[in-house]
């Protein structure tokens, strides 16, 4: 799905916040369209969705992908960016020994 969007959006300038777009690579890549579309539009979905970047903003997420560890409900950003594991291997450790 991820390849689709990146494809619609840079090769085809297609607009990818429209659901109906979203809804039809979704197709592409063998869901539902309409199934898609209802999950899309789910309020649930909707709050999810607003949790994660309250989550992203308030952890210090400013790149992506960022690697989040959770400890008695607080959150932490451990890695920010792509880092090899060489490198996420001690910054997970060093978290977990906190």
């Amino acid at each position: 799905m991820l390849k689709a969007m990146q494809h619609g959006f840079y090769v085809e300038n297609r607009d990818i916040s429209q659901t109906e777009v979203m809804a039809e690579l979704a197709e592409t890549v063998g869901l539902e369209g309409a199934r898609f579309r209802a999950e899309f539009e789910d309020t649930d979905t909707m709050d999810e969705t607003r949790n994660d970047f309250w989550l992203a903003k308030n952890t210090g997420v400013g790149g992506f992908p960022t690697l989040v560890a959770f400890d008695g409900g607080q959150a932490q950003a451990v890695t920010i960016g792509y880092s090899p594991w060489e490198d996420i291997g001690p910054a997970l450790r060093g978290w977990l020994r906190r």
